[in-house]
């Protein structure tokens, strides 16, 4: 009988590590060919080795979500003051 509340705590704590491991990172962004703060649209400017289209730093427009940094930071910045509300 001890197993078995054993067990059901050992899995009571993994998800409940998990459920706040999911919270402190959030949900992750995703590409979507426009800036997440400013909402610019990505204009492709070549190719890279791979074939895909990059910007005039040569960064993968498949793998932008920001302009710059200064585009990031305010994101996060407002990401941050949203959540504390």
């Amino acid at each position: 009988m001890a197993d078995e509340i054993d067990m059901a705590n050992e899995q009571a704590e993994l998800f409940l590590r998990q459920s706040l491991a999911n919270r402190a990172t959030g949900p992750k962004l995703l590409p979507r060919g426009s800036c997440y703060n400013c909402d610019t649209h990505f204009v492709a400017l070549g190719k890279d080795a791979q074939g895909r289209d990059v910007d005039e730093r040569g960064v993968a427009i498949d793998e932008k979500l920001f302009c710059d940094k200064d585009c990031a930071d305010d994101f996060t910045e407002r990401e941050r003051l949203k959540a504390r509300r």
